[in-house]
């Protein structure tokens, strides 16, 4: 049962300049709506793609369940389209979902156990598709594409023989080691200590090189002290990281600790003492061999097992030769297995679609607004476009007065599924008909408010989430929650106060468990899947820059409608592209040089030695208007001046007595603190299990962190089901 709002609701918002700015959003969304939306014949081509998929998907399921059972009924497998495609919402070259549900197959294709997923895929690439199953995601995914180059089917066929040759091979041998007797632990334990106790000894003599090599100035920051005060916090934490270490360690071999030890420390992490365990650790690799069995190169290695675990958020660079290019290779979809409560999902926007003829343009709309102003990317920080789409149903249902649209999930008419396969116990209770939700809609039942336009609609949806004081968004302390009456919980009542990593052990037999972080600087929750936000993607420099545009277009909204111009005037302007604001992979690095511009080619295990300076926007400008003085580091400064600096802009009326104030921090309540603070270069997050090293992409990007995904399953896995 939906629980109450602590909110009351927020009234509609009403301004001297409401008409002229009502007339000219109107004006200007009907442009960008006839641009962005789906076209008929997009939709026709991809329904026909969808059906000839379907058929090709049900034989072979079928083929492989009746050598088990010659009873399977194949008319029970179905190809399902889900998301925007399904829901009405779709704009031109939108994705298309599908999801395979066969609830007659045991196991389900979805669980571990299945071989359908992989049948699937051997399938589609023995018939000249493009196929490829991704596993690290939420749900088994295979990434579709109708035309492959030559090129990209012969990767995509090597990537799958690939695999056909490891399934049934044994484990890869780790580097050798030897038992730690409790003499040689205590013998370490002391060794250590002894470094660490005397780390600017004359005993440093002879790898004073090396260690000068390595910039033993450079500390890694919060190490000791934070990690002994969240210790404090969690016994076990400790324990859990040394074991997290051996793990690390062990299960590389020597060229790859050390290259990415040399990465680490380029990073700026560990202390003078343990630098120098790493250094003997390279000369014995150097000297004897890597991952051979000399007692030196055995010993030095073990000493390695005492270090904290930093080199579990190193990853590598994703293999950009099995991506699919934007065009060229027909249509593409991703065809998922298991993700029944996508399909309800669907259903579920699509009968709001049905219920008011605003809702399918504004939600488009949006959705395009987004998508020009490069905030709609979960990949690269910010928001899902199926994040978007609640935000609109949201304000269009609990904020406009009177309100657009009903809650579906809360009106009597609300039902549950004929059948809960799938659904994992989740309750998914709502109006389900859309023949009775198109009938009351078109006799007038569902809404009062038959005078707001698209435009007035979307002005008011702008400055709702513009302004988080006087009644709007309150992006501090708000859920966005379309179930609840009122449609806001507080954060405190979800628990979604602080940002936390868990393991998720992957669907497919033999592949590792990932690691996913969970944000909640930003919160929506899901309309089923209560315990997931939506927003969970969303990173600090992502939120700054999704509120960054609401405020841009609500300006731009006013300033047209008090008959007054601006340069940048164009609320659906592209934008530039943003870097990525929540990822960066390890491998060879790109050195940067004084004024934070990037040498191309520079690999920091050859050169691990130069300064590191952040590659920061700012850094040349700063440097120019004099607030970085000559000679002093531009890193250090950059830190500074960003942590004392609001870059803002303002927008003031001729009268003077209207100023916003655009800021570049979150905005938080009065006395209430940022929900995730900027982080340093290096640093320990405490998460739901044990404390854990999180290396920062650059030190002027606060909270942002590293991916534990490959670039294609990054996106999916953060990728929501209605987009």
């Amino acid at each position: 049962m939906a629980t109450s709002s602590r909110y009351p609701l927020r009234s509609h918002f009403s301004h001297p300049e409401t008409p002229a700015q009502n007339a000219f959003v109107h004006a200007v969304s009907e442009v960008m709506y006839d641009k962005a939306k789906a076209s008929s014949e997009e939709l026709q081509e991809k329904e026909a793609l969808r059906m000839h998929l379907q058929r090709i998907c049900a034989e072979a399921v079928s083929n492989f369940e009746r050598a088990r059972n010659p009873q399977f009924d194949a008319g029970s497998v179905a190809l399902a389209c889900f998301g925007s495609l399904r829901s009405g919402f779709a704009t031109c070259g939108s994705d298309m979902d599908l999801a395979l549900v066969s609830p007659a197959s045991f196991p389900d294709p979805g669980s571990a156990e299945s071989a359908i997923p992989r049948l699937l895929e051997k399938v589609l690439l023995d018939l000249g598709y493009g196929a490829r199953l991704l596993t690290k995601t939420r749900v088994p995914i295979i990434r579709f594409c109708e035309t492959p180059t030559a090129a990209l089917s012969e990767a995509l066929r090597e990537n799958r023989a690939k695999w056909e040759r490891e399934k049934d091979a044994p484990p890869k041998p780790k580097p050798k080691k030897i038992a730690q007797s409790e003499n040689e632990s205590k013998l370490i334990s002391d060794e250590n200590s002894n470094l660490s106790a005397t780390s600017t000894s004359p005993s440093f003599k002879d790898h004073s090189d090396q260690i000068a090599m390595l910039d033993l100035t450079a500390s890694r920051k919060a190490h000791n002290g934070q990690q002994n005060v969240e210790s404090l916090m969690d016994d076990e934490a400790p324990a859990q990281q040394a074991n997290d270490t051996v793990m690390g360690v062990t299960s590389r071999t020597d060229e790859e600790l050390v290259h990415l030890y040399k990465l680490a420390i380029k990073e700026g992490w560990f202390e003078p003492s343990e630098r120098l365990v790493i250094v003997k650790f390279i000369e014995a690799v150097k000297l004897y061999g890597a991952d051979g069995d000399h007692k030196a190169l055995v010993e030095s290695r073990l000493r390695l097992q005492n270090l904290p675990d930093v080199l579990s958020r190193y990853r590598a660079p994703p293999e950009s030769h099995l991506d699919y290019p934007k065009t060229g290779v027909g249509i593409q979809c991703d065809i998922n297995f298991s993700n029944h409560l996508a399909l309800h999902n669907t259903c579920l926007l699509k009968c709001y679609s049905l219920c008011d003829p605003r809702v399918q343009p504004m939600i488009v709309v949006v959705k395009a607004w987004a998508k020009n102003r490069k905030i709609n990317s979960s990949y690269h920080g910010t928001l899902s476009s199926y994040g978007y789409v609640l935000m609109a149903l949201h304000y269009l249902m609990n904020v406009v007065q009177p309100q657009i649209i009903p809650n579906l999930q809360l009106v009597p008419q609300a039902s549950a599924p004929e059948s809960d396969y799938g659904l994992n116990g989740y309750e998914v209770r709502f109006w389900r008909s859309e023949q009775e939700i198109t009938e009351a809609a078109r006799r007038g039942q569902l809404t009062q408010n038959h005078t707001d336009t698209v435009g007035s609609l979307l002005r008011g949806f702008f400055h709702y989430y513009a302004h988080p004081y006087g009644g709007g968004f309150s992006w501090a302390t708000d859920v966005l929650s379309l179930r609840t009456p009122g449609g806001l919980l507080h954060k405190e009542e979800k628990g979604w106060t602080g940002a936390r990593t868990v393991t998720v052990e992957s669907a497919i037999p033999g592949e590792d468990a990932k690691e996913v972080r969970h944000r909640y600087l930003f919160a929506i929750e899901d309309p089923f899947e209560l315990d997931h936000n939506v927003a969970r993607t969303v990173v600090h420099n992502g939120i700054v820059a999704i509120r960054d545009e609401f405020r841009r277009a609500d300006k731009i909204i006013w300033i047209h409608g008090a008959g007054k111009t601006m340069a940048d005037s164009d609320l659906f302007a592209e934008a530039a592209a943003k870097e990525n604001l929540q990822r960066r992979f390890f491998g060879p690095l790109i050195k940067p040089d004084r004024a934070g511009t990037y040498q191309k080619g520079d690999d920091v295990s050859k050169g691990f030695t130069a300064e590191t300076t952040t590659n920061n926007k700012f850094s040349k400008e700063r440097i120019a208007s004099g607030k970085i003085p000559a000679g002093q580091n531009v890193e250090t400064a950059d830190r500074a001046i960003m942590s004392s600096e609001k870059l803002s802009s303002s927008v003031k009326e001729d009268s003077g007595q209207r100023t916003e104030a655009t800021s570049r921090t979150p905005e938080t309540e009065a006395g209430t603190q940022p929900e995730e603070p900027p982080t340093p270069v290096s640093s320990f997050t405490t998460t739901t299990d044990r404390t854990t090293p999180i290396l920062t992409a650059e030190s002027s990007t606060p909270g942002t962190e590293v991916s534990v995904l490959h670039n294609d399953e990054g996106v999916e896995a953060n990728k929501d089901v209605i987009i």
